[in-house]
This record gives C-alpha cells, sequence and structure tokens, in this order.
C-alpha cells in the first residue's frame, strides 16, 4: 500500500470522525461519492420547496399505519 493512500486514508478518517462521527466501519464501507458527498457543504437550490399540505398528511397517514 503506498505511503501516499495511507495518509490520505488516515487524515480522511479523522475528519469523517471528529465531523461527522462516523465509526471505522461506516467510512470503510463508504464509497469516495458518498465521502465526497459528506464532507460537501449543501448546496442552495433556488427551485427547494417544502412538502405540500397534501404530502404532509400523506406521511401522517402512512406513519400511523404502522
Amino acid at each position: 500500500m503506498p505511503e501516499g493512500f495511507t495518509a490520505h486514508a488516515q487524515h480522511f478518517w479523522t475528519i469523517t470522525a471528529q465531523w461527522l462521527g462516523w465509526r471505522p466501519n461506516e467510512f470503510w464501507r463508504a464509497t469516495p461519492s458518498e465521502l465526497k458527498g459528506a464532507l460537501s457543504e449543501p448546496k442552495a437550490r433556488s427551485d427547494a420547496q417544502g412538502p405540500s399540505m397534501e404530502m404532509i398528511a400523506k406521511m401522517l397517514e402512512r406513519e400511523r399505519d404502522g
């Protein structure tokens, strides 16, 4: 295993443990894409909308039914 990989893995493991509270198995099971997404700042969406009242009612009904 190249030294570069080991150093980078240790660095990213430290970040995910301290910032995200990941345990070792969570870190090692994550794909590079998942790691990048977890450590990236969320992107603001101008078209983002909350759920409609109808959608909330459906979720509540589904939750009541188990």
